[in-house]
């Protein structure tokens, strides 16, 4: 014979059982639904080797040097990290965002003439700067 408090738990064990079976059909119907189903995104961690080949994946590694991509790496966590954000890796914004140039080219493309001495001052007033020491190239947030 079964006690009250045996019928109280087999309750709540069934109560239990078709919760969840409510929920694995819920789940299977949003899985196959075609509403709402692209706004649903999951987040995936890079490291700075992804970050890296992530441009080439998107046809874009001659944006940047390699040496270049390893410093937007440095200096986009740098920046998640102070300013407590996460952000999203998008490499066609990043390659609009940003471009990589050595002094010659720089004073070529914004028609200055800027020197070993003074280019470094002078850029970081007009925009972010992320100089890096390798092939004589630096990177600018395009402005």
């Amino acid at each position: 014979m079964f006690c009250s408090y045996d019928i109280i738990t087999i309750t709540l064990k069934l109560q239990n059982i078709s919760s969840l079976e409510r929920f694995k059909r819920k789940a299977r119907r949003e899985q196959y639904s075609p509403n709402g189903a692209g706004d649903k995104k999951m987040k995936t961690n890079v490291n700075e080797y992804d970050f890296v080949r992530s441009f080439d994946e998107m046809n874009r590694g001659d944006n940047f040097s390699r040496a270049g991509r390893f410093a937007l790496f440095g200096y986009l966590t740098d920046l998640e990290d102070d300013c407590g954000i996460e952000i999203e890796l998008d490499v066609v914004a990043i390659c609009c965002d940003f471009s990589e140039y050595t002094l010659e080219e720089y004073n070529n493309a914004y028609d200055t003439k800027y020197t070993e001495d003074n280019y470094e001052e002078e850029i970081s007033n007009n925009t972010i700067l992320i100089n890096y020491y390798d092939e004589n190239k630096f990177i600018i947030q395009d402005w």
